[in-house]
């Protein structure tokens, strides 16, 4: 389906491992289960498992809330309130996701 509609296939463990965290809250987690649904046929299409790897890694960033163990440690050390802990934490992981993912797409071009 990706490949039909001329999307990289990066975006399959991206997106596998950022629903899971969204989910469970646990981002290891995230990362080994779309790393490993995503590898196999990631290496066949002739992707690099290092770049499934990393994709699968920057999904695993793109939220953090209520449910991640993260963020009650990031808010409570803060000192904030839940809101403000959403506010900061959430949309700063959203831009490191998205930043990670176009590292990884960028690294996808050369190797």
């Amino acid at each position: 389906m990706v490949i039909n509609l001329g999307l990289p296939f990066i975006l399959i463990p991206f997106v596998i491992s950022a629903l899971l965290k969204v989910v469970q809250g646990s981002g290891t987690v995230s990362v080994i289960t779309a790393a490993t649904l995503s590898a196999p046929i990631g290496t066949q299409l002739g992707l690099d498992p290092i770049l499934i790897f990393l994709a699968s890694g920057a999904g695993a960033r793109a939220c953090c809330h209520v449910n991640d163990s993260y963020f009650w440690v990031y808010t409570n050390c803060m000192g904030f309130d839940m809101k403000t802990g959403l506010k900061t934490l959430s949309i700063s992981n959203i831009f490191m996701s998205l930043g990670g993912l176009l590292a990884t797409y960028i690294a996808s071009l050369w190797l």
